[in-house]
């Protein structure tokens, strides 16, 4: 047993997500989160106990996709992985958000060619000597001292 799985409360953790994790956001909730019980929104997942309190870094990026209302972001895909940042001059864990890649890339299907292309023979031509201008001189005049 994990002694980190028995007290694994009600919100994800940094050390939740060893390795990246594609959810569906199923709704955002404003929840009193901590001892100083603060308002944070809470984004929840479908098939997923826990929720992600959102900083406003996550919550930014997240919005800059799908918009600034949270209606929006139902249904929509976002993966969630584990890094560090720096709060109160030192390294913690944190979680981050971006767009997940695509599972199926779009295969873009053209039309095959009805006729076989063949560029024409080009006559190669000899260059043309060009004409040098003659080199500019100097008017005589005379150079008193």
């Amino acid at each position: 047993m994990k002694i980190s799985e028995a007290f694994s409360g009600n919100y994800l953790k940094a050390t939740d997500l060893p390795q990246p994790r594609v959810l569906s956001m199923a709704a955002v909730t404003v929840e009193t989160i901590g001892e100083e019980k603060s308002s944070k929104p809470v984004l929840r997942f479908h098939g997923e106990q826990r929720g992600l309190v959102l900083n406003k870094v996550n919550s930014m990026e997240i919005a800059g996709w799908f918009g600034d209302d949270t209606a929006a972001w139902t249904g929509q895909p976002v993966e969630l992985y584990s890094t560090t940042t720096f709060f109160s001059g030192r390294q913690v864990p944190c979680i981050r958000v971006r767009r997940p890649a695509m599972q199926h890339p779009v295969q873009y299907h053209l039309p095959a060619p009805t006729q076989q292309y063949v560029p024409a023979p080009q006559q190669m031509q000899a260059p043309q000597p060009q004409q040098v201008a003659a080199p500019l001189q100097a008017p005589n005049i005379p150079y008193e001292a």
